[in-house]
């Protein structure tokens, strides 16, 4: 080809054209900015190779319409060890341009053949000639001193897992610096419109929560000691480590301490976000609610989970790009000062493969990260998490925050998977916790469901907290009286109205039993005389018992756990047992004492499976770092087991609006249904649908005879559809 001809990496369809090498310097540049020092090299030739495949002359042909196939990538992967002098370095180059479009792809072996997906059967074929590269931009000469010395100093410790999973932290990380910046680049090229800017004054947000808890009137011991310990975590916080633990009582305020401290953190650090992640829906959205409250419009706030709906209904009107479409643009990379998100989201978007989900991963560095619950962590996924928050705070710049009113004591596995990490409990004088502790936990043995129904109606205001869904629907039906019910069996929206009108009820001092599974232990904070707790693990036990005589307004909330003859099976039923264990020999089963004997306890029987759940392979051995199983280790990893199908709920005039927005194409109307939903377990969908009960309409499932569904307590296939149960559209 002449001088004159233009390499193209796009073109629109009425023919504006995005030079190669302009593309090709615009990513670099972009990975410059996203990517940290120690691989900030690496980024910048990753993105100057990325698309090098695009100077052979059958990808110019098919940019110009020819109908002809090209594996871009591949040119400038077999190209790295030109330009990259270190192994290390040319390997980590190599698997973030071959997934740079389909996702990083598993290392596979020696043996592996050209036609195979692998990178070692990848780098195996032959490419087609790209040498015009040379004369339009040619990259500059690297080596990678710094992760290579930080592989070696791991390697030569002895911590060879510690390499194995720290390298590819790295080709993550560096893979989200190039599938952010490559999606930006090419997305300013073809909607050049889009608005992705955010203020964010932290400074200011600081201001507003100072105020707001200042504005607290501190006229009961709980206030007083709610002001007292936020003041004190904040002095312990003047000067962080890479991982803070704040260890609260329930109902001490720990959200809005732990938002004070973090807002101190960044404005003193300079941070450039922070992050909220949480392990329940309901309580993402009550805290983005209270956070908005009280930050106005000093800074952006996005929710990103799978119930919420970036749109008003104005705004889906709207013409031109809106705040909502600028916030649903954010949730793909998470570039908004203030993020709330679920730690599902959070951990299996960071051991994902694909572009997609790891594109956020860089905006995870100069960050402050809270992780509220943090003794919610899956067990079986505590060193890939653990190992997650470690790098991501040693190594990006980052502080992370622990929130939890039953903290496991976590120094162990710090010592084992991320010993390069300081850490720091920001609680160290606890003489105000007695001010919280204003129930009485007692063991009760096995009642049966008619003498606990019998009890729900002694005191004036009862919860009774179930194991299950079934055991909840069964209770709620023999209680007598004015009830609640309140489970996952109900839509999110339901779940909403039915708390507004308990809190209701409670402020008026009417006569209500509530009937709940798990889900109001975390996050929901309402104020019950007497709360009865199934069985089950010792944090759960905790956790209802926040929901008793919570501002200590009563000199006592009792607060009762029970059995039955309901039998569970693996993790639930190992936690039960142990919890069981130290309530019949311990009288204070909040102590610090208990809570540390249970998590050891529970670590302790899981160590095997813990230690066994990492990339490097059994730990024994360690896999070459070319053969790194990026996918399979990412399809394996399921934060939760989701064996269940989203089932729509049509009871509305919004949800009939929603539905027949989607037979028109309206795409978005898919997440807005979500809060009108009821996850279904599989089996029990597979059945309901060969009955009919479930239908598919334009790709969602809906329920189809709504008798099936109660106002009192959800949705029930297995109910009998008798004149009793039906309940008419309409809300």
């Amino acid at each position: 080809m002449d001088n004159g001809y233009a390499y193209l990496a796009h073109r629109t369809e009425d023919g504006n054209e995005q030079a190669l090498s302009e593309h090709l310097h615009s990513v670099a540049t972009l990975c410059e900015l996203f990517s940290n020092e120690i691989v900030r090299d690496l980024a910048v030739l990753a993105a100057e190779l990325h698309d090098n495949g695009k100077y052979c002359t059958s990808f110019q042909r098919r940019i110009r319409g020819a109908l002809v196939q090209v594996e871009h990538s591949l040119s400038g992967a077999q190209l790295a060890n030109e330009f990259c002098s270190s192994p290390f370095g040319t390997l980590l180059i190599q698997y973030v341009i071959l997934g740079h479009h389909s996702g990083l792809p598993d290392g596979g072996s020696c043996a592996d053949m050209d036609d195979t997906s692998s990178l070692q059967g990848r780098l195996k074929r032959k490419a087609e000639d790209s040498g015009a590269f040379r004369e339009d931009y040619l990259p500059g000469k690297i080596n990678s001193d710094l992760i290579d010395n930080l592989l070696s100093s791991l390697f030569e410790g002895g911590d060879i897992v510690g390499m194995v999973e720290t390298y590819a932290f790295f080709i993550r990380y560096v893979f989200s610096c190039l599938t952010d910046a490559d999606f930006l680049d090419t997305e300013r090229f073809f909607s050049p419109e889009i608005d992705r800017s955010y203020t964010g004054d932290f400074s200011h947000a600081l201001r507003l929560i100072v105020n707001k808890i200042e504005a607290f009137v501190p006229d009961t011991p709980v206030k007083k000691a709610r002001a007292e310990l936020c003041l004190h975590v904040s002095r312990n916080a003047l000067h962080p480590e890479d991982i803070n633990t704040i260890n609260m009582p329930t109902g001490s305020g720990k959200t809005l301490t732990s938002l004070k401290v973090a807002l101190e953190i960044a404005v003193r650090e300079g941070k450039e976000r922070i992050i909220y992640v949480i392990p329940y829906t309901s309580i993402i959205e009550q805290t983005a609610n209270e956070f908005s409250q009280i930050l106005g419009n000093s800074v952006a706030i996005l929710q990103h989970h799978s119930n919420y709906d970036f749109y008003t209904d104005g705004e889906k009107e709207s013409v031109g790009y809106s705040t909502a479409e600028k916030m649903k643009k954010s949730s793909e990379n998470w570039d908004c000062p203030i993020v709330i998100t679920t730690s599902v989201q959070f951990f299996e978007s960071l051991y994902h493969y694909r572009g997609s989900k790891l594109r956020k991963m860089h905006n995870l560095a100069n960050a402050v990260i809270v992780f509220d619950e943090i003794h919610m962590l899956p067990t079986d996924y505590l060193q890939p998490c653990i190992r997650a928050i470690g790098y991501i705070s040693k190594y990006l710049n980052s502080r992370s925050i622990f929130l939890s009113a039953t903290m496991p004591e976590y120094d162990e596995l710090f010592g084992r998977y991320i010993p390069e990490c300081r850490y720091k409990n920001l609680v160290t004088n606890t003489e105000n916790y007695a001010v919280f502790k204003n129930t009485n936990i007692r063991y009760i043995g096995e009642i049966s469901l008619d003498a606990l129904a019998v009890r729900a109606n002694e005191a004036q205001s009862t919860l009774i907290v179930t194991g299950t869904k079934k055991m909840a629907r069964m209770l709620f039906k023999l209680i007598g009286g004015k009830k609640y019910h309140l489970s996952t069996s109900m839509t999110p929206e339901h779940r909403t109205i039915v708390i507004e009108n308990i809190r209701e009820d409670l402020k008026k001092n009417v006569k209500i039993a509530v009937v709940s599974t798990s889900l109001i232990e975390a996050g929901v904070d309402l104020d019950f005389e007497v709360v009865f707790r199934e069985i089950s693990g010792l944090e759960s036990i905790l956790q209802s018992a926040g929901r008793c005589n919570r501002e200590g307004i009563r000199k006592e909330g009792n607060v009762f756990v029970f059995s039955t003859d309901d039998s569970q099976k693996g993790e639930v039923q190992l936690r039960r047992s142990i919890a069981l264990d130290i309530i019949k020999n311990n009288a204070d089963v909040a102590s610090d004492k208990c809570i540390k004997e249970y998590f050891e306890r529970v670590f302790g029987f899981n160590a095997d499976s813990i230690e066994k759940n990492t990339i490097a392979g059994d730990g024994k051995s360690p896999i070459p770092l070319n053969s790194l199983p990026f996918r399979e280790y990412a399809e394996k990893f399921k934060f939760i087991e989701n064996d269940t199908v989203a089932v729509i709920v049509n009871r509305s005039d919004v949800t009939m609006r929603l539905l027949n927005s989607l037979r028109f194409g309206g795409l978005s109307a898919k997440r807005s249904l979500q809060k009108y939903s009821v996850a279904v377990r599989y089996h029990e969908f597979e059945q309901a649908l060969k009955q009919g009960l479930i239908e598919d309409v334009c790709g969602v499932y809906v329920l189809s005879d709504n008798r099936l569904y109660r106002e009192d307590y959800g949705l029930n296939l297995e109910e009998n559809r008798d004149e009793d149960n039906i309940i008419m559209g309409g809300e």
